[in-house]
């Protein structure tokens, strides 16, 4: 993240914004994100974390940022999603060769590659 801002020529490309404390009832937090938005909660530990997604509608991205692996495994065990990114974010939907897909109201079944097939074919 920075803070100088950028000139961007190009109509496909976006400058990327991030929004620390966003108010929680505000549209941001409430619908499914797509667009290049990236809010940042502060949790006082994992746990605080898993509570807050738990009660949530399935997400279809989850990206948990952590060196400690028993952390990483208490979140991916106690939340549903359509991927899980470890340490990183969209990877699993910019590479064709790993399905991608949501769970609940954020989709059904997974595509690219030959699950793009499996999916959308009878």
């Amino acid at each position: 993240m920075h803070k100088k801002k950028t000139e961007i020529n190009n109509p496909l490309l976006h400058e990327n914004k991030n929004e620390s404390e966003p108010n929680m009832e505000s549209e941001l937090m409430q619908d499914e994100i797509f667009g290049p938005l990236l809010p940042v909660l502060k949790v006082k530990d994992v746990d605080e974390a898993i509570a807050f997604i738990q009660p949530r509608p399935l997400p279809l991205a989850l990206y948990v940022m952590s060196r400690d692996d028993k952390v990483k495994e208490k979140v991916i065990s106690n939340t549903r999603s359509g991927a899980v990114g470890v340490n990183e974010c969209v990877v699993h939907f910019s590479n064709p060769n790993l399905p991608f897909g949501g769970v609940g109201e954020s989709g059904m079944g997974a595509y690219h590659g030959k699950r793009t097939f499996d999916t959308f074919s009878h």
